[in-house]
């Protein structure tokens, strides 16, 4: 049941279904698509304010055509979904390194990329209108596979925290770091930002006590004449604009000029670092 008060809003039918790792072994997207419009109109029967995402990946060709396929699929049977679940860990997670750490705050531009990808799915297969209807969830990421190691040092921070701005930048319905707790690899590797043994948090931990409780809610343009030194900018409900910058690079101090328009700013502000 999906009673009281603390009811779930967002739900997923299955998991990485086109994986043989799951559970029954791979689907096709015209079976899951199928099964999908099933589960969609049960669900909704029950309650028609729940939101349901279907299981996704960000280029058409991935996993035999899954996308399409799945998509077609569900539209003739009736159903369109209010989401795409879509998971990330775009690093293999074997290497380590300075080469290794700039691959992975690379990897930050595959929101914007896979975001254009998505959106030429859904216009082509199910139709243009529908384009910035349906959503796009990132109901998993990290920035590596395994883990790497890096998931619990400081990059890990600036990668997860440069994600969640791209994702909000891109339109995204949300995201969620995977895992709050996990242990899982070698030499210390976690996907967990909390240690699984000793409950310290990792670097990627301290992420989101700054963004909740310091940078804004609303997003406002915000761009930056250098690749390296990435920049987000935002509103708070009292109307600051706070800014966020990271920069990326491991060896170089990169000093910056700020420019505000359309915005008076107060003769002094807080930092946070």
């Amino acid at each position: 049941t999906n009673t009281g008060s603390a009811r779930a809003k967002y739900w997923e039918i299955g998991n990485e279904n086109y994986g043989s790792w799951e559970q029954g072994g791979a689907y096709t997207g015209t079976t899951y698509g199928t099964y999908f419009a099933d589960y969609y109109k049960a669900m909704k029967a029950v309650d028609s304010t729940i939101l349901i995402g279907a299981v996704s990946s960000p280029l058409a060709t991935d996993y035999n055509n899954w996308m399409p396929t799945m998509l077609t699929a569900a539209k003739a049977a009736g159903v369109v979904p209010d989401f795409l679940i879509i998971h990330n860990y775009p690093d293999p997670g074997t290497g380590t390194g300075a080469g290794t750490d700039a691959n992975i705050l690379n990897d930050i531009n595959m929101v914007g990329t896979q975001t254009t990808s998505l959106n030429n799915i859904v216009s082509t297969n199910l139709g243009s209108s529908y384009v910035g209807q349906v959503k796009y969830f990132m109901t998993e990421y990290n920035s590596s596979l395994g883990p790497g190691v890096q998931t619990i040092q400081y990059v890990n921070a600036m990668f997860v925290s440069q994600w969640i701005m791209e994702m909000a930048k891109n339109g995204w319905a949300g995201g969620n770091l995977w895992a709050a707790k996990n242990g899982a690899g070698t030499n210390g590797a976690d996907y967990g930002f909390i240690d699984v043994t000793t409950d310290a948090p990792h670097p990627a931990y301290y992420v989101f006590p700054m963004l909740t409780n310091k940078f804004g809610k609303n997003m406002v343009s915000c761009t930056s004449s250098n690749a390296t030194v990435r920049a987000y900018a935002a509103k708070d409900a009292s109307g600051n604009l706070t800014l966020f910058m990271v920069n990326n690079s491991p060896t170089a101090s990169n000093p910056a000029n700020i420019t505000v328009s359309g915005f008076t700013p107060a003769a002094s502000g807080q930092a946070w670092v």
